[in-house]
């Protein structure tokens, strides 16, 4: 994936799944929002751009809520080849002088979204749908213990503790 090339600063990548929004999922370079219709995963919306990190005294830098791209299906290698070239288009088109405007949300303002959202259909091989309709109404963190089951059905317990 990098090539000849390092991704610059941080790539964040967060994942929410509505209507919970715990992750804050628009502050990352990348986020997938699930899509459930009728108790089913559908597939995800993808968005990027995210930061919110600012540099004192440069104006240049600025924060930015990620901007949602698109809908790729539930299909494990059609999400992950989209995240693999959005990553990609960064590490292409990202800027290397100056490590203060290397997030991906610069190089998004930079191309503008239809470009970025371009470039990537183009490298996946497939355009991405229309964004689905989401809404998130919660964003709580849950402490103490879970109960979870894995995909077998085997029940576990998770402890949700702040991280500090």
């Amino acid at each position: 994936m990098y090539k000849d090339r390092y991704l610059p600063r941080k790539l964040k990548i967060g994942i929410a799944v509505p209507p919970n929004n715990d992750v804050d999922v628009f502050i990352n370079d990348i986020a997938l929002i699930a899509i459930i219709e009728n108790d089913k995963l559908v597939g995800f919306n993808l968005a990027a751009g995210g930061g919110l990190g600012t540099t004192h005294g440069n104006a240049n830098t600025y924060a930015r809520l990620a901007t949602v791209l698109g809908f790729v299906e539930n299909d494990e290698e059609k999400i992950l080849k989209a995240v693999y070239e959005t990553i990609t288009v960064q590490r292409d088109f990202g800027n290397r002088a100056d490590r203060k405007l290397s997030r991906l949300k610069y190089t998004i303002d930079k191309l503008g979204v239809d470009k970025y959202r371009e470039e990537i259909e183009k490298r996946c091989g497939f355009k991405l749908e229309p964004a689905r309709p989401y809404t998130f109404t919660e964003r709580i963190d849950r402490y103490g213990w879970t109960q979870s089951a894995d995909k077998n059905g085997t029940i576990r317990y998770l402890l949700k503790t702040a991280a500090y």
